[in-house]
């Protein structure tokens, strides 16, 4: 179970600078409550996404009690021209995945880094230290994986 304090402390998390048609996705289907501070905060981050990356958009799946949804949309409103409300099926019943920009990664250093750097990540998310350690050596390990397999098949096309 999500607590209050860690949903807002989530959603007011400082973002990483990325791509300007970067995409954020607010999936709420769960959610049982809603207060007007827990609309402050969407519309926070909602604004602070909007300006900083120009060409993106944010999509959100409203909570699946009407009520609730109703009154999340109240104090959204009005939404920002970028904003884009969609059902719970459309987002893919149970989905349990995410699309993530690709790093290149060049040798074994760049390998270790994205361990790091999925390790701060993990850290960020308030996963358990256990679990974030798992989770950076995965990252690693199939990043170094990919280059030495990478390296037997020769160059990338075009490169």
């Amino acid at each position: 179970m999500v607590r209050r304090e860690d949903a807002l402390t989530s959603l007011l998390a400082e973002e990483l600078d990325g791509e300007p048609d970067a995409e954020l996705m607010i999936s709420a289907p769960h959610v049982s409550e809603v207060d007007v501070v827990t609309g402050a905060a969407i519309r926070m981050r909602i604004a602070r996404h909007l300006r900083k990356h120009v060409a993106g958009g944010v999509t959100i799946v409203p909570p699946r009690d009407a009520t609730v949804a109703g009154r999340l949309l109240d104090l959204l409103e009005p939404l920002p021209g970028r904003v884009v409300v969609t059902a719970r099926e459309g987002a893919g019943e149970g989905s349990r995945f995410a699309l993530l920009p690709a790093t290149q990664i060049a040798d074994a250093q760049d390998a270790r880094l994205a361990g790091e750097m999925a390790l701060d990540a993990s850290e960020g998310a308030r996963i358990a230290d256990d679990r974030a350690a798992v989770i950076a050596l995965a990252a690693m390990e199939l990043a170094d994986n990919a280059l030495a397999c990478g390296r037997r098949r020769g160059p990338a096309p075009g490169g």
